[in-house]
């Protein structure tokens, strides 16, 4: 739709189940969504980027664990194909949601983020706002389900590309849903490909109950105070602490 800077609109990116399938995952994990600013480290914040609540930003969020489930995966996969980044750069996806008035004033994702990639869940009706609008460019997006819109953050030279400050501005009527795709500078998952796919039958057995038979035992019957930890596997490791807990 776009060449310089280059956006890139997708319609049906997402199937109507997958739309459904993302609003699901995220029902009874809403929570406000929140505002990036850069960390003062004379406050002793160590982060690059610090998070808070701000009146700009009135939508709710909710994030997605990587790779949550297959489906999940799937789209991951196809978004770093779109993107042509490596979906280690991938950020966890953000499903977002904003009832009538709730709205992202005009910002900036950062330019630590190379690609922005906004997902749209859902329709509105007709007139009724819910767009995505950058106000340098002269576009605004109208919401359409399962529709991709993709925008670069950063000139060439790494610099923050102002062009592309943009708000998600609130609808007057129903609740639009949509989900944030950020790609890093840096890398943010670990992707590791199994070496086995065992069945249940085939893998080894652990009797973590058995385990109590080799901690130090004291005369009223109870294990001692200190516990100890049984490592089964180094990478990735797995371990197993007996009475962690009390009764």
């Amino acid at each position: 739709v776009h060449e310089e800077p280059r956006m890139v609109a997708v319609p049906q990116f997402l199937s109507p189940e997958e739309c459904r399938h993302l609003c699901d995952l995220a029902e009874g994990g809403w929570i406000r969504s929140l505002v990036g600013k850069f960390a003062d480290p004379a406050a002793g914040q160590t982060d690059t980027v610090a998070t808070t609540e701000a009146q700009t930003r009135t939508s709710s969020s909710c994030p997605l664990r990587p790779a949550q489930t297959t489906i999940v995966q799937r789209i991951e996969q196809r978004l770093a194909q779109l993107a042509k980044l490596p979906i280690e750069t991938l950020e966890r996806l953000v499903v977002v949601r904003y009832e009538p008035g709730q709205e992202f004033t005009v910002h900036h994702d950062g330019k630590f983020r190379p690609i922005t990639i906004f997902l749209y869940l859902n329709e509105l009706p007709d007139n009724c706002g819910g767009d995505t609008f950058f106000p340098h460019l002269g576009f605004s997006f109208v919401p359409r389900t399962g529709c991709a819109v993709m925008w670069p953050n950063a000139q060439p030279d790494g610099k923050e590309d102002s062009r592309m400050v943009h708000a998600g501005r609130p609808p007057t009527e129903g609740v639009k849903f949509g989900v944030n795709c950020f790609f890093n500078v840096d890398t943010k998952r670990l992707v590791t490909s199994p070496s086995m796919n065992m069945a249940a039958a085939e893998c080894h057995r652990v009797e973590v109950a058995r385990l109590q038979d080799q901690l130090v035992w004291m005369d009223e019957g109870a294990p001692s105070v200190r516990r100890r930890t049984f490592t089964f596997n180094t990478e990735a490791q797995i371990r197993a602490v007996p009475y962690f807990l009390s009764a």
